[in-house]
């Protein structure tokens, strides 16, 4: 079946045309929403697959497509984009650095609709039943931060406490936070939920 992909970096939501349900597509390969979460942080997969998958089946977007931006982030990379956006996350904390987050946009299949991007208003971002979908499903939204970013969410970890997870692991390993990698994160920090 032919299909349209939406944003050809690294890992997009594709639409086929044939009106098949939504799909993942890394570097051209369709992925499923199980090889999606596979890419995040271990102990955060079960949450992210049980939003995504929400989100699939929501009645609301039937008819839209729904591209991921960005997931993991190196310190590295927060630095650049903390440089050229003062909005964005002080490097070293943001969820990014962690493997736990993902921006998002969602766009209408048909001209016409809704897209619910980093300029939507916080009114149509809730319209939208997304952010009921994220906040049901135990994630934050971006939309609700002091900075607003809609196209945000996460799940609602304690981030001091996991963050002193991942100091502490740099520490024992002797070294610095921005060395820390995304397989050390993964295999050796612990996210702390909030209860």
């Amino acid at each position: 079946p032919s299909s349209h992909i939406v944003n050809p970096g690294d890992l997009t939501w594709e639409v086929p045309e044939n009106g098949a349900p939504f799909q993942f597509t890394k570097n051209g390969d369709i992925l499923t929403i199980s090889q999606v979460v596979s890419e995040l942080h271990p102990q955060a997969r079960d949450k992210w697959r049980v939003f995504l998958s929400r989100l699939e089946s929501s009645p609301n977007l039937v008819g839209y497509k729904l591209v991921i931006t960005s997931t993991y982030r190196t310190v590295q990379r927060q630095t650049e984009l903390y440089a050229t956006n003062p909005k964005a996350a002080k490097p070293g904390i943001s969820p990014h650095n962690l493997g736990i987050a993902l921006d998002v946009n969602i766009f209408p299949q048909q001209p016409g609709g809704d897209e619910l991007t980093m300029d939507t208003s916080k009114a149509k971002w809730i319209a939208s039943g997304v952010v009921d979908i994220a906040q049901s499903s135990g994630f934050r939204w971006g939309g609700s931060f002091t900075k607003y970013d809609p196209v945000h969410f996460d799940p609602d970890v304690d981030k001091n406490a996991t963050f002193k997870n991942l100091q502490d692991y740099a520490i024992r390993e002797n070294k610095q936070v921005k060395d820390v990698t995304k397989e050390n994160i993964y295999n050796n920090v612990d996210l702390v939920y909030n209860t």
